[in-house]
């Protein structure tokens, strides 16, 4: 008899929705995060919907966070997941008390503590946190501030290897012109650090065409295309025109730009990513990219330059990439590592 396993997403992610522009070719996986590959592994779906914790902490409802679920007692009732830790509030305010494990992922929190770990919206997601019966992080980075910060049993808490398409993110021929591409907007991107770095690119390859998707107000470089959004069919077709794809970021535990890395590498392109906490889980330094220095542009520059200026061992690179995102972080191996992570917890 296979396990019950209730998904939570928030309203902007539907995966009815996804299903449906993932069989038009316009999104990866065949659910968010490809977390429907849980079945594979004698888990039965269901898809629920809540509204995610938002930025204000007042607007938690903190008397409405329960609290004391016992950690010894056997879950009987199937497990519920949260993705994230914004998630992770709903999660329990809706299945606290209804017999069910509850798993949540852990991607942005670890890197707030330096700066408010006593705040209101901390504090709130501590005692969240602390009634997982299993919290997972996708960096290694975060494994040891988590287990310092929630104080709970070790075993509750693990490294979970982050996995994408990489049958839509699939190999590409090698590109005609050389092209450098780097792609993103979240908060811990270095764009200051990207852009000397392209600038030092450009003076010393000026046949390179470079490439940049962000909404950041910084004037970019010259010779440097920048565009504020692209789609998922162009995203893939940037990918396809790419020779090297690089991602600068300040210094953060939950690997930022690994995502944009995966997809270059399954697309058969070698990744620069800058060697933060947990940035080696998944580009494999001189393997099947590069890692640098954070804030370094001379060495992100260097980086690219050694895969531009040697185009075998850029192919080399590339298919190193590919086996690798294949082999250790496809979304089907993520959700075995999950679905072995999920049975542990309720044995």
């Amino acid at each position: 008899m296979s396990d019950s396993v209730k998904i939570l997403f928030p309203p902007t992610l539907r995966p009815e929705e996804w299903a449906l522009a993932h069989a038009r070719g316009d999104a990866p996986g065949s659910a968010p995060y490809g977390l429907d590959l849980l079945a594979a592994h004698d888990f039965s779906i269901e898809y629920d919907s809540a509204r995610a914790a938002g930025r204000n902490p007042l607007t938690w409802a903190i008397g409405r966070v329960p609290r004391g679920r016992h950690h010894a007692t056997r879950r009987t009732e199937g497990v519920a997941v949260a993705w994230d830790e914004r998630m992770a509030v709903p999660l329990l305010r809706r299945y606290g008390d209804s017999g069910r494990s509850l798993a949540a992922g852990v991607i942005w929190a670890t890197d707030t503590l330096a700066d408010d770990g006593l705040s209101i919206r901390n504090t709130i997601m501590r005692r969240v946190l602390r009634q997982m019966d299993l919290v997972w992080c996708l960096s290694h980075g975060q494994v040891p501030v988590l287990r310092s910060w929630l104080g709970v049993e070790p075993e509750r808490i693990a490294f979970l290897p982050f996995g994408i398409d990489s049958a839509f993110y699939a190999p590409a021929p090698w590109p005609d012109r050389p092209m450098v591409l780097s792609l993103g907007n979240d908060q811990d991107r270095d764009i200051p650090t990207l852009f000397s770095a392209l600038e030092r690119i450009r003076h010393a390859r000026p046949d390179v065409r470079l490439v940049v998707q962000t909404r950041s107000p910084l004037p970019a470089p010259a010779g440097v295309e920048v565009m504020p959004s692209v789609t998922t069919p162009e995203l893939v077709s940037l990918y396809a025109a790419a020779t090297a794809v690089v991602v600068a970021t300040q210094p953060n535990l939950h690997v930022s730009g690994m995502t944009v890395c995966l997809e270059a590498m399954a697309t058969g392109r070698p990744a620069v990513l800058s060697r933060t906490p947990g940035a080696s889980d998944y580009v494999l330094d001189g393997i099947t990219g590069h890692l640098a220095d954070p804030g370094d542009a001379a060495d992100h520059a260097e980086a690219v330059l050694s895969i531009l200026d040697d185009p075998r061992r850029a192919r080399r690179l590339g298919r190193a990439a590919r086996e690798h995102v294949v082999t250790h972080h496809d979304q089907s191996v993520m959700c075995r590592h999950l679905a072995s992570l999920i049975s542990d917890r309720r044995r």
